[in-house]
């Protein structure tokens, strides 16, 4: 027997015309928790909740299991509940490509090493603890992790973060990074940038910050500069100094938590960062590899929290992302909630959520009751009760879409969404990208989600998945949910059109270009060759082309175009998408 001790949720009173959430209480998980994992580990459609704690001794982890009907079942057998571990944090990822997450958990802990955890999912709701012989596991001091698949071979590779010891600050707490060997093993990487990473590291995030088609990682030092690393896109990573990206690598601080997110809908990943005693950052990408750091605002100007969770979402539905930020520390902290203007400035906002929550720790966005909204999971730490934050917020209209790879990692982490619809009378591009951590121990919902505000069509849907395939997807309805398998554009739903199926070969190559796609309508199709800062390089091709499948071949603009990555965009009328071209 799987499950039992069903779970009833407690309402805090009742809900008023002006709240915009329920609160929640999980009354029977006081356990020190670190942080939340929105995902649908039985893939039976809804989001189950997976809560890693830590007592400072040996506790079990939590699991929730979405009963369907907006309330949940606590499990209280199988390895996952029944492990006696110390978890710092979770993350969920097809690592094996079997169709089902599986679990990697960081036990590291502030005074001893330990071994962390790697729970392989064999279906059925069941689990089994993946031995060392896969992943070469360490005693460490570790915090967050997040998988993601840094060389695009189609299986997700992982990041660990870890702690110089408080109690020896002369042991260097190396970060561990292992790369996937795509038989079910795993590779520890010994030599360069990522596996030198040496300092008190707390908050991870992937994240394809310069649109290269490959993910770059942010990492939260506790006590120096903050570290980005830029993806070579060969397997190899190169340490950001400011002097190419801007202060974001050199403003000190005690950083805890960071979150990437297009807050200002120009096309570009932006990135929080909390702090711990200090006000929080904000960095606006700029587009060309560089970020201008936010000085004016709430956001930046918050009073000196203690920011460990942070994590974007739509919430309103309303077209542009919000922002929650949770605050730890001892005694009753107050949280923070910005709701996004859509101008690029944000409003401080005070409602259920920012209530004072005890000791936040870690928060997760994902609509688990899919009703069409986001709801938020806040974890308490120093034994307080965690919560849940049920949206209430009704009159705009919405997307989420799932996606599932097939060339690329199953779980479609690292893809980029670009959704575009008329909003308030503007043609608005929104960006998700599918990320395996969000904050200090969050994971927000592996399906990305899109306010579309009033309008009730989604223009087109752009995905961009980590092969190099780009799919356009024209007017889908809102208030809907989409499954998108990579490669099937033709075969998910027949009354989706498929604007755009490109397939660019040879890539990398130094000879002619060959693109493969398909159009639903006459249109004229340009071809157009950009540099990594943006500029125009030159135009490859330019014609009229009728419905159905298409096929164009090109040469590079001239012999002596210098070798390296380059950017191409088709567009067909008002349609669009981009990938890159490497030249060798």
């Amino acid at each position: 027997m799987r499950l039992s001790l069903t779970f009833f949720l407690v309402f805090l009173g009742h809900l008023l015309p002006a709240q915009t959430f329920t609160q929640i209480t999980l009354n029977d998980d006081n356990l020190w928790s670190e942080g939340g994992n929105w995902i649908d580990y039985d893939d039976d459609g809804d989001l189950d909740l997976f809560i890693p704690n830590n007592p400072r001794s040996p506790t079990v982890n939590s699991m929730y299991e979405n009963n369907g009907d907006g309330t949940f079942t606590k499990q209280v057998f199988g390895i996952l509940v029944t492990d006696g571990v110390m978890s710092e944090s979770g993350t969920w990822g097809d690592y094996d490509n079997d169709g089902d997450l599986d679990l990697f958990v960081g036990d590291g802990g502030f005074d001893l090493p330990r071994m962390n955890s790697l729970y392989r999912n064999e279906g059925n709701g069941n689990f089994n603890e993946v031995t060392a012989f896969a992943m070469p596991s360490e005693p460490s001091y570790s915090t967050s992790t997040s998988w993601a698949d840094y060389d695009n071979d189609g299986f997700l590779d992982l990041y660990c973060a870890n702690l110089t010891p408080a109690n020896n600050t002369s042991v260097p707490g190396k970060d561990l990074i292992y790369h996937n060997d795509g038989d079910g093993t795993f590779t520890k990487v010994t030599t360069g940038a990522l596996a030198n990473t040496a300092a008190r590291c707390f908050g991870v995030a992937w994240s394809d910050y310069d649109n290269d088609g490959d993910v770059d990682l942010f990492v939260c030092h506790n006590s120096g500069s903050n570290f980005l690393q830029r993806n070579n896109g060969n397997g190899s990573f190169t340490t950001t100094f400011a002097s190419s990206v801007g202060s974001i690598v050199a403003d000190g601080g005690s950083s805890i938590a960071c979150s990437w997110g297009d807050y200002n809908n120009d096309g570009y990943m932006d990135l929080f960062v909390g702090n711990w005693g200090q006000n929080d950052f904000l960095y606006k990408n700029d587009g060309d590899g560089s970020f201008t750091r936010v000085m004016t605002g709430p956001v930046v100007q918050n009073s000196n929290g203690n920011a460990e969770a942070s994590a974007w979402a739509d919430f309103d539905n309303d077209g542009d992302l919000d922002l929650f930020v949770g605050n730890g520390g001892a005694g009753q902290q107050q949280d923070y909630f910005y709701e996004n203007n859509g101008d690029g400035t944000f409003t401080k906002i005070f409602n259920e959520t920012t209530a004072p929550s005890n000791c936040t720790a870690g928060a997760c966005w994902g609509d688990y009751d899919n009703d069409g909204d986001q709801d938020l999971f806040v974890a308490n730490f120093s034994g307080k009760k965690s919560n849940i934050f049920r949206n209430e917020t009704t009159g705009n209209h919405w997307l989420n879409i799932r996606c599932v790879g097939t060339q690329s990692n199953r779980s479609a982490i690292g893809t980029k969404v670009r959704v575009r619809a008329m909003i308030n009378g503007q043609a608005v591009w929104q960006l998700r990208e599918i990320s395996g951590q969000t904050g200090y121990n969050g994971q927000n919902s592996l399906r990305p989600h899109f306010g579309l505000g009033t309008t009730t069509t989604a223009d087109s849907v752009q995905i961009e998945w980590p092969s190099g395939l780009v799919e356009v997807y024209l007017q889908l309805a809102a208030d809907s949910f989409y499954t998108f398998v990579e490669g099937q554009s033709t075969s998910i739903d027949p009354s989706l059109q498929a604007a755009f199926y490109i397939k660019l070969t040879p890539n990398p190559t130094d000879g002619p270009l060959h693109f493969a796609y398909t159009l639903t309508a006459s249109a004229t199709v340009k071809i157009d060759l950009f540099d990594l800062g943006g500029r125009h390089v030159c135009q490859l091709f330019e014609g009229n082309q009728g419905p159905g499948k298409q096929e164009v071949k090109a040469n590079f603009c001239n012999a002596g175009l210098e070798r390296g990555m380059y950017f191409y965009r088709l567009s067909a009328g008002e349609i669009w998408a981009t990938g890159k071209i490497i030249k060798l």
